[in-house]
């Protein structure tokens, strides 16, 4: 690992890996780049298409469980990174302003499990530092994420987002008009 700060994204399903990939901006114009590095993993097909077009690297499985996809998303970056970032895309709402405020949190304080809430709801993103990456590649079957932030409590910060909306599941178009 480099000396510098390096946050990983890893990207569960599809809305979020373009939004973000969009947004981020580009390090030859002087602006800052949200993450160093980026996988998406998936088990469908047709979001592992839409990635190799837009260029933006992959991980199609055929695993059944949560469990799965984060430990093949860590074993493909976790040696090169000192936080990961689980940013699940089925929260179309999520601001990048609210992205990029809680990975400044979690660059002011490295040792703890970031996530965001909204008032007492907690909810997605959530930024794990590196020494949690073995117990997250280690979950039991069907486990995934909060197993690992209820095992720590007292490592657990929250960033405040300004609308509950930020951390609504978006699955269908009824979802998104409600």
């Amino acid at each position: 690992r480099s000396s510098h700060s390096a946050a990983a994204l890893l990207l569960i399903s599809l809305y979020f890996m373009t939004r973000m990939r969009a947004d981020r901006g580009d390090r030859t114009e002087g602006k800052q780049n949200l993450f160093t590095t980026c996988v998406v993993v998936t088990i469908h097909k047709e979001i592992q298409s839409l990635c190799i077009k837009q260029n933006i690297p992959v991980l199609l499985h055929t695993f059944p469980h949560r469990n799965d996809m984060i430990r093949l998303g860590l074993e493909t970056i976790g040696e090169h990174i000192d936080r990961c970032v689980f940013l699940p895309a089925d929260q179309p709402l999520l601001q990048k302003e609210s992205m990029i405020s809680l990975l400044l949190c979690a660059e002011n304080d490295r040792n703890s499990i970031w996530r965001t809430c909204y008032e007492d709801i907690v909810g997605s993103p959530v930024i794990f530092p590196s020494e949690f990456f073995e117990e997250l590649q280690n979950l039991p079957l069907r486990k995934g994420g909060s197993l690992v932030i209820n095992n720590h409590p007292d490592r657990i910060r929250t960033f405040s987002v300004s609308d509950i909306n930020e951390l609504r599941d978006i699955d269908t178009p009824d979802d998104l008009s409600q």
